[in-house]
């Protein structure tokens, strides 16, 4: 399995600080915390609960936010 040079966590880290003064915008994927596919799976999880979160915090076109109010189910395998 491949494995991150030293030093990965901390550019990690300045990406997403970076990343952060981009309301909306989300990176995800085997580059930044893992890449098994479990790593993946679970970071894919927790980057949609952020996308969800940002989502619920704006109102929609229509002036609610009803349709986002649901968490999506996730299969567990």
């Amino acid at each position: 399995m491949p494995q991150y040079r030293l030093g990965h966590l901390e550019r990690v880290a300045e990406i997403e600080e970076r990343v952060s003064q981009h309301p909306g915008m989300f990176l995800i994927g085997c580059a930044y915390r893992g890449v098994g596919i479990s790593d993946c799976i679970h970071e894919g999880e927790l980057v949609a609960d952020r996308v969800m979160e940002y989502l619920n915090s704006r109102p929609s076109e229509s002036g609610t936010r009803e349709h986002l109010d649901q968490k999506t189910p996730r299969n567990k395998y």
